[in-house]
């Protein structure tokens, strides 16, 4: 038995890999994970160059005439728009850079253009809180995409636009 500095027993490490670990077992366990499963992978899937506007709206009420509108740039990591994120909720555009993981939308930050619109500011304030609050994305058969915060707030898009 081996005795740390601090005098705490301790057993030696050893200093070999075990007789059953052949080079073939240990080359394999080197390898790196397989990828994930398409259902995984689709959590995380960039919607590209689209614009998407509001078609329901559960846990909140749209001021009558307005939709939100939710529009991506391209996902390529090359392209200077990529990540781009932008939103309208019928007076200002919001716009900043994000990312998808865990079946989740990451914007950390929105910039918005400053305009005052009488009766419409919160609506404004309860999209931006949605789109910078990690709300689970999903895209259902191409053209409809959700968003979702908690059990409380639900919003169905369909597509628009490609760019």
């Amino acid at each position: 038995m081996a005795t740390l500095a601090v005098g705490a027993p301790t057993q030696a490490a050893p200093v070999h890999a075990a007789p059953s670990q052949t080079a073939s077992n240990q080359a394999a366990s080197e390898r790196a994970a397989p990828p994930p499963s398409p259902e995984r992978a689709a959590l995380n899937v960039w919607p590209g160059e689209r614009t998407y506007r509001s078609v329901a709206v559960y846990g909140r009420r749209l001021v009558p005439g307005t939709r939100l509108i939710l529009s991506f740039g391209p996902p390529e990591a090359t392209n200077p728009d990529a990540g781009r994120v932008g939103g309208n909720a019928g007076c200002n555009n919001m716009f900043g850079r994000g990312h998808i993981a865990g079946g989740r939308l990451l914007v950390p930050l929105l910039a918005s253009t400053r305009m005052y619109c009488e009766g419409r500011m919160a609506q404004e304030q309860w999209y931006s809180n949605l789109l910078t609050g990690r709300p689970t994305i999903r895209i259902i058969s191409g053209d409809r995409l959700v968003l979702r915060q908690g059990r409380r707030l639900t919003v169905v898009f369909v597509a628009v636009a490609t760019r």
